[in-house]
């Protein structure tokens, strides 16, 4: 499981993944701050991690979550059948709020 606050492990994945032309849409979109962004993706991801899952391989779907919902260089289709999660079960109206749709 993933820790409750994202860790500067998971800022620094963060920080790799995302470019800054999408974070600066996202924060024109939204106003949110680079930190506020990351938490609203974080907390979205961290409801989705597994309960088996190690730390390592938390860290594994947190950069392809962020490559698939954030940066857009990923299949969400591809991450939901990754990593067995139903689509319907995504919360789709608050990733649509963090980023700015």
């Amino acid at each position: 499981m993933p820790p409750e606050e994202p860790s500067e492990y998971y800022e620094n994945i963060w920080d790799a993944v995302v470019s800054d032309n999408t974070l600066d849409d996202i924060q024109e979109r939204t106003g949110y701050s680079e930190s506020e962004a990351l938490d609203q993706q974080y907390y979205i991801f961290a409801d989705m991690v597994p309960d088996d899952f190690n730390e390592r391989q938390a860290e594994q779907m947190w950069g392809d979550y962020l490559e698939a919902f954030v940066q857009g260089g990923g299949s969400m289709d591809d991450f939901f059948e990754e990593y067995d999660i139903d689509p319907a079960d995504f919360d789709w109206e608050a990733w649509q709020e963090a980023m700015g749709y």
